[in-house]
């Protein structure tokens, strides 16, 4: 992992990490795990690329160039050739190619960004780009190739479209979900699931 945690209008760029393994061996209860940032806030991240493995022990949100959005994030450009796994299968544990998900209704915006490997083992909200998008989210002109296996909501581009904050901004209780995917293709050789 290139960094920890980044806030306060951060740009990445060029960073590159080929043959890399990165295991997060914390068990709290959500353990943020990237190839280059474990989570981000206010964060450009562009031409980047990670390639190797990457496993998470618990069941924090996980991906291939970026874990969580704790704040509004634009990964763009970026690719990952990424072994993934998630020891732990639970609500919440976003798992992307190239990002896991946010942890509050942040913007997260994905563009022009590729992912190939591929995921095994327990885990939930799997997406070969992102796992899971939250309210404004958009994922756009972007291709996969990851193969996933994994327990539930498992999508070729992204696992899982919601809203994460109840009440949402008209204080309801109800899906206030404003996330578009578009000009992407997922074409991968399997997704399944691990139940019969």
């Amino acid at each position: 992992c290139v960094c920890g945690n980044t806030s306060h209008h951060v740009v990445i760029s060029g960073v590159s990490a080929t043959g890399c393994s990165v295991s997060q061996n914390n068990s709290s209860a959500q353990a943020e795990c990237g190839g280059l940032v474990a989570s981000a806030a206010n964060t450009n991240i562009n031409n980047c690329s990670y390639s190797g493995n990457l496993k998470n022990q618990y069941n924090g949100r996980t991906g291939g160039i970026l874990g969580a959005v704790t704040g509004d994030v634009l990964v763009e450009k970026c690719w990952a050739d990424v072994q993934l796994y998630v020891a732990k299968a639970t609500s919440g544990s976003g798992v992307g190619g190239i990002v896991g998900g946010p942890t509050a209704d942040k913007s997260l915006t994905v563009m022009n960004c590729y992912t190939k490997g591929a995921f095994t083992g327990p885990g939930g909200y799997l997406g070969g780009v992102v796992g899971e998008l939250a309210s404004n989210g958009l994922v756009k002109n972007c291709y996969s190739t990851m193969d996933i296996v994994g327990d539930y909501t498992l999508g070729g581009i992204t696992g899982r479209l919601a809203n994460i904050k109840n009440p949402n901004s008209s204080n309801t209780w109800q899906t206030d979900i404003n996330d578009t995917v578009e000009g992407c293709i997922a074409w991968m050789s399997s997704i399944k699931t691990n139940h019969s």
